[in-house]
């Protein structure tokens, strides 16, 4: 798998999953995922594993990693909770040095206070930073000591890696095709191959994928007005913005946002 790279914004994204597939990417901030009920089929750092119910995934800053649902299971039931550094706290920097061998802790070593942090997170999502760094640094409290750290070695981009990486660096502008081609020395022609071969998806559908990914964190976790989340997503008009959610999300964006703050309500009862 080749990885996307996300640049996401500095806010706690913490949701609840009955079917996730997500295709190989990176993003700067540490991820937790968690199976409840059902199994999952993630892969890290070039590591695959079936998780099932009880087990966690802490997944470093910049490891690639993507989820895939198995299609004959129906019974799903994940946590995802992605962590902005200022929560971390000291734990922070051992992820700044180190990444986990494996990323996977399984059931028996989950203690139950991991379950009812990120079981938290997810009902709490416009609680306080200072809620929101407690939670998570009891979900490391009791998960480090489970995981074997090493020193991340450093492994040459290739060119799609450092084709994702421009995308990202240039989320909240206009891009094309051939204005990344030119940065990176190759033709737009060559620069679409990659995308269509390596990613099984056009430039144009990735880009629009991962904008709307990343607006739906900036929905779900803050009170940004549309305008200002489009902006913040690199479209160009409102209009373009809403275009391109409801093909993605199947819904638009504010209708997303009700969803979640509805979801946010039923959780707390």
């Amino acid at each position: 798998m080749i990885p996307a790279y996300e640049n996401r914004a500095a806010v706690l994204d913490a949701y609840e999953h009955t079917h996730l597939t997500f295709p190989a990417h990176l993003h700067g901030e540490l991820e937790l995922f968690l199976v409840l009920r059902g199994c999952m089929d993630v892969t890290c750092g070039g590591e695959t594993r079936r998780m099932t119910a009880g087990e966690l995934a802490v997944i470093a800053p910049n490891i690639i990693h993507a989820y895939t649902s198995p299609p004959d299971r129906t019974d799903g039931h994940f946590l995802l909770v992605i962590c902005p550094w200022a929560l971390l706290g000291a734990q922070g920097g051992v992820f700044s040095r180190l990444t986990p061998r494996t990323p996977f802790v399984p059931p028996e070593n989950v203690h139950p206070h991991i379950r009812f942090a990120m079981e938290e997170l997810v009902k709490a999502r416009q609680a306080s930073d200072a809620v929101h760094a407690a939670l998570i640094q009891l979900i490391l409290a009791h998960a480090l000591p489970h995981l074997q750290m090493e020193k991340a070695g450093g492994i040459p981009a290739d060119m799609l890696t450092r084709a994702l990486v421009g995308v990202s660096a240039h989320l909240e502008e206009p891009l094309t095709l051939g204005g990344l081609a030119d940065e990176l020395g190759i033709s737009p022609s060559a620069l679409s191959r990659l995308f269509s071969r390596r990613l099984g998806i056009g430039f144009c559908d990735y880009l629009g994928r991962l904008r709307v990914q990343r607006a739906q964190g900036l929905l779900r976790g803050t009170v940004w007005s549309m305008s200002a989340i489009a902006a913040a997503c690199g479209f160009e008009t409102p209009r373009s913005f809403d275009r391109t959610f409801r093909r993605h999300a199947g819904l638009s964006p504010r209708q997303y946002r009700q969803a979640a703050r509805q979801a946010d309500k039923e959780s707390s009862r």
